[in-house]
């Protein structure tokens, strides 16, 4: 894993970068940090090489891609089409100029790319610099703190829908009749924006524009950030931001970007930081001598297109290049949390080795060593190691690599559910009780319904435990649970609690009965749910009482297919609409439907209610179960006319007795009886008789066909249904094993962005199970 994280994160090599996400403990804005990998396309070149390779980055973890501007082409453009390359990946402009467009076209442009990408942009926006602004974009450079401010109210107005009107010092909008023609109206946007509240990152490095930022802004892009050191230069800004900053904002994402190189920390990896910082520091030092403006990021424009900065993962020593150490950039974004008394701690930094989560595909790093091949060497930045940490935790390939899900567990239907998700690709992790419980397989790390995904072990009963969860439900795509209607609203972690969190949030819940309805809050099991459904009164040929397929049609048939089905079409509406709902999957409700014919067939007049009586429930003799000689038997489903003739052929029976059913079907048990059923297997392989034998598990797994086609494959020494369906491109596999409860709790929780683990395990709202 580690191998295939270096060669990935070396493909991005000279033509990107990447975002670091810190997410911080929530116990009073402390706790050890963990990082969520991004990237910086670089504004010079390799963009068309960066978006090729997107898919198989996403695959990989990636969770953001931010474009930066200059003078170069518009990040706009460029964005939209990332927005159509990507499906999971976060979106963010690093950054747009305030000065370079009007703040309704920016309020535009991003409710745009918000839409575009289904609710997953992020404006990123900064007063840039006099020799951009004015040397390029020929506008004056003047109040750049008044300005961004007023430029981020008119576009929270916007993204609102209100009748845009402004009157500040630098933005009159409408326009006063003494500036134009007086002719303009307060007009609001005509579209209705995926979200209302678009997140805003600010680019700011003076004092007084990080305190604006921490003030106002859902984030905030420093430069040059130390971690032991920024308290000295922004700690005064910081605590004056976080002081005046409202609640109703939430928590403060800080996009630290730090420089990484992978390679030896050679004066030749070194040089193009240094330039970099001279540049800056040029710059500013000129700027100092001219104006007292306080200096906000970006205020530098290199001579030449610079690269952009850093962050990742790597163990010290190796260079994974064959050739010369090659450079890529990015930063890292830290989340800030209140303190216990509603106030912001910014005093805490980031660990010394922070974990990178990230599960770079070993394909993504071949094309982009192959692209980066064709291309002159890029010297290496100064370099950051900290060690490497799996994301996904060993979970499979599939068309849904790169889908975030939190597994609530329970029993049945929910964990099938999971398990279908996790053999598609998905990234689950599995949150239950300490020491398990319920209704399994045991030993609980044998049960296969537990497969592909991590188990973390929470008691819910405990604060702490209930805000990790909702930690994780702010970085997932979905959460499945299924237990009663009410449990987890009384846990603090039902569809209100998480959709706060995180409103984009596909909540599928399984139950039984259905979340309403006078039985919705009452035990039950699947037999139970079929019973009331219409569906277990027709199963079976006995006339005196049905018969049931154990917890197949119940459980699995109308609970989790239906569950998936619905999670999955709700994460394609939310990737339109950037909103998340409920899923309410219902065993009875699943059932039914899957009744749909039989309700057809009632409604012509095809079908009765009675057992044994109809077309596919025995009521024919050529689609029923016959007995062998041996005792054993073979299932007989020749409906159609030449099947139907072909199985009077092979068994001898007489053509002229279909015209009477009860003579064939006494011919036809009479026949069957007479041969084994191997033998009968024999005589129908590879015809059109329609005739199956009816196998034992033990002897389907061996079954030519069943085998041929791989339905089941050995898997860490259990012999288990492989994943379903198949994909001709994105190949399903199976990885993970099953897990006892508890047994992922620390590498998975990191894994996932919870960053004080050893407080959650040692108050008990975590446990770690004996290994």
């Amino acid at each position: 894993m580690r191998r295939a994280g270096e060669e990935c994160l070396a493909g991005l090599a000279g033509h990107s970068g990447s975002y670091v996400r810190f997410v911080r403990g929530t116990a009073g804005g402390r706790g050890r940090a963990a990082m969520r990998l991004g990237m910086i396309i670089d504004y010079a070149h390799g963009f068309d090489e960066t978006a090729e390779l997107l898919p198989d980055y996403e695959a990989a973890g990636l969770r953001l891609v931010a474009v930066p501007e200059a003078y170069s082409f518009d990040a706009v453009s460029q964005l939209g089409y990332l927005a159509a390359r990507s499906r999971t990946i976060e979106l963010a402009s690093a950054i747009l100029p305030v000065y370079s467009r009007t703040p309704a076209l920016l309020a535009m442009t991003a409710a745009g790319l918000d839409h575009l990408s289904g609710g997953r942009f992020t404006l990123g926006i900064g007063a840039s610099g006099p020799q951009v602004v004015e040397g390029f974009h020929g506008v004056p450079y003047d109040a750049p703190l008044g300005r961004t401010r007023e430029v981020i109210e008119i576009c929270r107005r916007v993204w609102r829908r209100e009748p845009l009107r402004h009157e500040g010092k630098h933005f009159r909008i409408p326009l006063a009749k003494t500036e134009g023609t007086g002719l303009g109206k307060p007009l609001k946007l005509i579209n209705h924006p995926v979200r209302d509240r678009i997140p805003i990152a600010v680019a700011a490095l003076g004092p007084g524009n990080v305190a604006m930022t921490v003030e106002i802004a859902d984030a905030w892009q420093p430069l040059f950030f130390h971690r032991e050191r920024y308290r000295a230069a922004w700690g005064e800004a910081l605590d004056l931001g976080y002081s005046r900053r409202d609640p109703a904002l939430g928590t403060l994402d800080i996009m630290l970007q730090v420089p990484v190189a992978v390679g030896e920390p050679t004066g030749e990896i070194l040089a193009p930081v240094r330039r970099q910082l001279a540049l800056y520091i040029g710059v500013w030092a000129r700027a100092a001598r001219t104006s007292t403006t306080s200096s906000p990021a970006g205020t530098a424009t290199p001579s030449r297109p610079r690269r952009s900065r850093s962050c990742t993962s790597r163990d010290a020593g190796r260079t994974p290049l064959a050739r010369s150490p090659t450079s890529w950039s990015g930063a890292c974004r830290w989340s800030e949390t209140p303190t216990s008394c509603g106030a912001r701690s910014p005093t805490s930094p980031p660990p010394a080795s922070p974990r990178c989560c990230s599960t770079p595909g070993h394909r993504a790093g071949q094309a982009g060593r192959r692209r980066r091949d064709r291309r002159r060497p890029v010297a290496a930045q100064p370099l950051t190691r900290c060690p490497m940490t799996s994301h996904a935790l060993g979970q499979g390939t599939g068309p849904l690599k790169g889908l975030r899900v939190v597994e609530l567990a329970g029993i049945g239907p929910g964990p099938h559910a999971a398990t279908i998700l996790a053999d598609l690709g998905a990234d689950l992790i599995r949150i239950e009780r300490p020491g398990g419980g319920g209704f399994g397989v045991e030993p609980r790390g044998s049960d296969l319904l537990t497969r592909g995904r991590p188990s973390v072990a929470l008691d819910l009963k405990h604060p702490a435990a209930v805000a990790a969860v909702l930690e994780l439900v702010a970085g997932a795509d979905a959460l499945v649970e299924g237990m009663r209607p009410g449990v987890t609203e009384r846990l603090g972690l039902g569809p209100d609690d998480c959709l706060a969190r995180n409103p984009r949030l596909v909540y599928a819940r399984m139950t039984g009965w259905g979340q309403s309805g006078p039985w919705a809050r009452t035990a039950g099991h699947d037999l139970n749910y079929i019973s009331i459904t219409g569906t277990l009164h027709g199963l079976g040929q006995d006339p005196e009482r049905p018969h049931f397929p154990q917890n197949l049609l119940g459980d699995f048939g109308g609970g989790s297919t239906y569950l998936v089905i619905g999670l999955l079409a709700a994460l394609v509406e939310a990737r339109a609409s950037g909103r998340g709902q409920v899923v309410d999957a219902a065993i009875v409700d699943g059932t039914a439907h899957l009744n749909l014919m039989w309700a057809s067939m009632l409604a012509s007049g095809v079908a009765k209610e009675q057992r044994g009586a109809n077309v596919l429930d025995g009521g024919i003799p050529n689609y029923r179960i016959y007995a062998t000689a041996d005792g054993e038997h073979v299932s007989v489903a020749a409906l159609e006319p030449r099947f139907h003739a072909e199985l009077l052929r092979l068994t001898g029976v007489d053509p002229a007795l279909a015209e009477d059913p009860d003579a064939l079907g006494t011919a036809l048990a009479e026949a069957f009886k007479g041969k084994t059923r191997a033998e009968w297997a024999e005589i129908f392989d590879g015809t059109d008789g329609c005739v199956a034998p009816i196998l034992p598990f033990r002897e389907a797994v061996r079954h030519p066909h069943i085998a041929a086609r791989g339905v089941f494959v050995e898997h860490e020494g259990r012999v288990q249904p492989a994943p379903a369906p198949r994909f001709s491109r994105t190949e399903a596999t199976l990885s993970k094993g099953p897990s006892a409860p508890g047994q992922d709790t620390r590498a998975a929780l990191e894994a996932w962005g919870i960053g004080n683990v050893d407080e959650l395990i040692a108050s008990g709202a975590a446990h770690e199970a004996n290994r």
